[in-house]
């Protein structure tokens, strides 16, 4: 015995019903996963733009405490391994401009003062023959400013709590929306510091 057979009926409703959830799905899903790919590119961005000002922070703020005599004398070995260090900074600096290009003028500007600063200024040398005399006071004037400056740069990419309300340190949210990365205030008044810089 053979059923007989039936003749597969589509209700208009059923077919309107799945005929525009057909096209629904059509547009929200590449407009989903476009969003999706723009949010976890923001959101890899902002973590290397914070790595590389954290960098900043700590080779310059390690010069400064040098110059204050934190760690031992400013003798001719920590000048050479300072310079060292203050070209490591610029070139944390250098990489920040290529991420975020909306301020590489400024930050354009921070890495010409930087790289000024550690050539010209007599704080820094190779050989010991070419180490100039600093005086205590440039030395206090330097690691203030130098200090001021890596502060600046730090909290202009790593402060959290002006982009998102989650917890400080973890950067915003996946699902935050706010201003983005850097805080224009401290990334002006950096230019302003290392404008100051003087050799």
């Amino acid at each position: 015995m053979i059923a007989p057979k039936r003749e597969i009926v589509l209700r208009r409703r059923i077919f309107y019903a799945i005929l525009c959830s057909f096209l629904v799905l059509i547009v929200v899903l590449p407009v989903g996963v476009y969003w999706y790919v723009q949010t976890v590119d923001a959101h890899v961005r902002w973590g290397t733009e914070s790595n590389y000002a954290s960098a900043f922070f700590y080779d310059t703020s390690d010069v400064s405490y040098e110059m204050k005599g934190n760690f031992g004398p400013w003798d001719n070995v920590s000048r050479f391994y300072g310079g060292e260090e203050m070209f490591n900074a610029g070139l944390m600096i250098n990489y920040l401009s290529y991420l975020d290009t909306s301020h590489a003028n400024q930050l354009s500007s921070i890495h010409n003062s930087v790289v000024n600063f550690t050539q010209h200024s007599g704080a820094f040398c190779g050989l010991p023959s070419y180490c100039r005399n600093v005086t205590p006071v440039q030395k206090t004037s330097w690691s203030v400013q130098l200090l001021a400056l890596a502060t600046k740069i730090y909290n202009a990419y790593n402060n959290w709590g002006n982009y998102t309300s989650g917890v400080p340190g973890t950067g915003p949210s996946f699902w935050y929306f706010g201003p983005t990365p850097p805080d224009e205030r401290d990334l002006q008044d950096a230019v302003t510091i290392s404008a100051n810089l003087t050799g």
